[in-house]
């Protein structure tokens, strides 16, 4: 029975007791794929080859490469030699506003070159790191990758037509490109990156509208404006209009300035008695407080997008009072009158201050480019004369019985901000 089975599947004719053994009809199938199987096995044999030929070139391109991998805390330190296989030779990183402030770039297009290929085509023609490329071919460069598709539609050792962005003016260069090969340049760097937690930065700097509550004694101004018939102003502080910036200066301090103000515009109608006559006159007021300074600030960053602050203004402030009166009657042959008489007369007195103000502030990111600010403070003004100053022409007087009006309180703010 044995005999009979290899014969019906291999289809070997046999004989038994004069009798011919049966032939299998699937025999020529089975040979063509016992046949597939075989040429299935040396295919596979190339495949496993092939691959281990590929690993041994890379372990021997590892031989020409060297890492360093440090870790502490939550950060990771790779310093390393690696091959590269730009065309370009550069390494790139898109454009963002810290990147055109810093180098005063007016353009919202280009990307930066944050590395170059030494031996590559890039150093040949010139390029360094920290350069902008503006334009590819005459094409305008948006971001990396698209400087990346521009590049491959090139082809090897053509001639391109570059235009960069350094020291705050625009270059052209020609760039040729070099073919793409593991005997290329090397770049050498430190590179550290976190291995867990959120990326935390005090920011570069910007600006804003910086509306601040500052709380005043006013009883001295609204005492003088009762007196010419004008309605007082709040009793308990003001709200002044205006804005502010600065720039990170290294180690999270930040130089800058702000300066804000409020100003009062009011009239009234009234008699205005001279002896026995008696002329309607039109009273205006013009009432200006302003306070500003140079700030320096210390930021902290507890989180991407909260980052407190604690800082100082150094500068000044002022009250200004112009006060005019008029009936509107105006005559050439008079004018001598006009001075003699009450119905047409102006004063303008002031008082000024040297001011510090400690404050505190929170920045909370909104957007990469827009934050909410919050501050509080205390403003105090030192004068460093008696009472309040009459001011005619170039001249300053002295207001006799004026009071030493002070200008401190507390201060609040909130507000949009610009940049980070």
């Amino acid at each position: 029975s044995t005999l009979f089975a290899v014969a019906f599947f291999t289809g070997i004719p046999w004989t038994a007791k004069g009798q011919e053994a049966p032939v299998n009809p699937n025999s020529e199938l089975i040979i063509q794929h016992v046949q597939t199987a075989a040429a299935n096995v040396e295919a596979a044999a190339a495949r496993v080859e092939a691959e281990r030929a590929r690993l041994e070139e890379e372990k021997s391109a590892l031989k020409h490469n060297a890492v360093w991998i440090t870790s502490s805390g939550d950060s990771m330190t790779i310093d390393a030699t690696l091959r590269s296989k730009p065309k370009l030779g550069v390494y790139l990183s898109n454009l963002d506003f810290k990147d055109a402030y810093e180098q005063h770039y007016p353009h919202n297009y280009g990307v930066m070159v944050s590395g170059v290929v030494k031996g590559g085509a890039s150093e040949t023609a010139g390029i360094v790191e920290g350069d902008i490329i503006m334009t590819f071919d005459s094409v305008k460069v948006l971001y990396d990758d698209q400087l990346v598709r521009l590049i491959q539609s090139k082809k090897i050792g053509d001639a391109v037509p570059i235009t960069i962005f350094r020291n705050e003016g625009e270059q052209n260069l020609t760039v040729t490109l070099s073919p793409s090969s593991s005997s290329g340049g090397t770049i050498e760097g430190s590179f550290t990156f976190d291995t867990g937690k959120e990326s935390k930065s005090v920011g570069y700097g910007g600006g804003g509208w910086t509306p601040t509550w500052m709380q005043l004694d006013l009883s001295d101004v609204n005492g003088l404006l009762t007196d010419l018939n004008f309605d007082s102003i709040g009793s308990k502080g003001i709200l002044l209009q205006g804005g502010g910036g600065h720039g990170n200066v290294g180690n999270g301090w930040f130089l800058g300035g702000q300066g804000i103000g409020y100003t009062l515009n009011d009239n009234v109608g009234m008699w205005a008695h001279n002896g026995t006559d008696s002329t309607y006159v039109t009273r205006q007021l013009n009432l200006n407080l302003g306070i500003g300074g140079v700030t320096l600030d210390k930021r902290f960053a507890l989180s991407k997008k909260l980052i407190p602050s604690l800082g100082i203004m150094l500068g000044g402030g002022s009250y200004n009072l112009k006060i005019t009166q008029t009936d509107g009657a105006y005559n050439w042959s008079t004018v001598n009158q006009d001075f003699e008489s009450t119905a047409n007369s102006a004063i303008e007195i002031s008082r000024d201050y040297i001011l510090v103000q400690p404050r505190v502030g929170l920045l909370i990111r909104v957007l990469p480019w827009m934050s909410i600010r919050a501050e509080g403070g205390y403003a105090y003004g030192y004068s460093w004369y008696k009472g309040w100053k009459a001011t005619v022409g170039d001249n300053k007087y002295t207001v006799k019985n004026s009071p030493d009006t002070d200008l401190q309180g507390a201060t609040a703010s909130l507000g949009v901000w610009f940049g980070f």
